[in-house]
């Protein structure tokens, strides 16, 4: 049979098949009958189940994306009409947990380092909050800096709520986020249980496709790791829903104004070296 070109002790950092995790479609189809993905239609495809969803609920709107451009929009669902080309449909979520006005993503890094068996790890010093540049309430569709966060997006540092705490103790976001989701009554903990669920959830979906790929080249899961960032918003009850697992997540700040990321990409470099057995801490520092 075909022997696998690695050796044992070489490190690969992206499975063979990762893409039904990846690619926004395949894992949002792997994962459609579950309550953590919002509703999606890629049409043409699945024009009968859009149409079905507009017919139910007219009164919703749906963030429109062509596929052959990275913008997106929102649409009111009366307004859908019939498309040939390819097109990417998702409910829009109209109830965002806000913090000083402002809707945000939620960015949380995870490595897996086996597949068979499944071992994945959190990165539980720090999140990456990224707010909206525009104030929610007034809503108006048409203005997506409200509800889209885009490259000039504000940082945590620049919220009324962090920005003082921040300056005067130098707190992580995500102790500032747990703090302000905890003085608002909220359950910290039952929080991140619902996080991990839908990581391991999402994750696992994924699972088999991987598996196929690694016997079908006679790969050892040992072989590879991959380090990835799950991209979730969060509606008014805390509930967690997945935009998306970027591959290859950026780790170096874009510019000066996110220069205090540099320490929580750090510490993740580090960490994932150290997890996947490539170095050691004591080697790092004693340099």
């Amino acid at each position: 049979g075909f022997k696998s070109p690695l050796k044992i002790h070489q490190k690969v950092n992206h499975f063979p098949g990762i893409q039904s995790l990846v690619s926004k479609t395949l894992m949002s189809d792997l994962n459609r009958d579950y309550n953590y993905i919002l509703p999606f239609f890629l049409i043409p495809e699945d024009q009968d189940e859009l149409d079905e969803f507009v017919s139910e609920n007219p009164q919703k709107f749906l963030l429109e994306k062509n596929f052959f451009n990275r913008g997106v929009k929102i649409v009111s669902a009366k307004k859908v009409r019939e498309r040939k080309n390819l097109v990417f449909y998702q409910e829009f979520m109209d109830n965002p947990f806000l913090i000083d006005n402002h809707a945000f993503d939620f960015g949380i890094f995870v490595l897996i380092t086996s597949i068979n068996p499944l071992r994945i790890y959190r990165f539980d010093a720090d999140v990456l909050l990224r707010f909206c540049s525009e104030p929610y309430h007034p809503f108006d569709w048409r203005k997506r800096d409200k509800y889209v966060v885009k490259g000039e997006s504000k940082t945590v540092y620049e919220m009324p709520s962090f920005e003082q705490i921040y300056q005067t103790f130098g707190f992580s976001s995500k102790i500032m986020f747990e703090n302000y989701i905890g003085e608002r009554g909220h359950d910290v903990t039952a929080f991140w249980k619902r996080i991990d669920d839908v990581i391991v959830r999402v994750i696992s979906n994924a699972e088999a496709k991987v598996i196929e790929n690694l016997a079908k080249f006679n790969f050892s899961s040992q072989n590879f790791f991959e380090l990835v960032r799950f991209d979730l918003i969060i509606d008014d009850e805390l509930n967690p829903y997945v935009l998306e697992v970027n591959m290859s997540p950026n780790l170096s700040p874009a510019n000066e104004k996110y220069e205090e990321n540099v320490l929580i990409y750090e510490q993740l470099v580090f960490n994932v070296i150290q997890m996947i057995g490539a170095g050691s801490f004591y080697e790092f520092w004693s340099r």
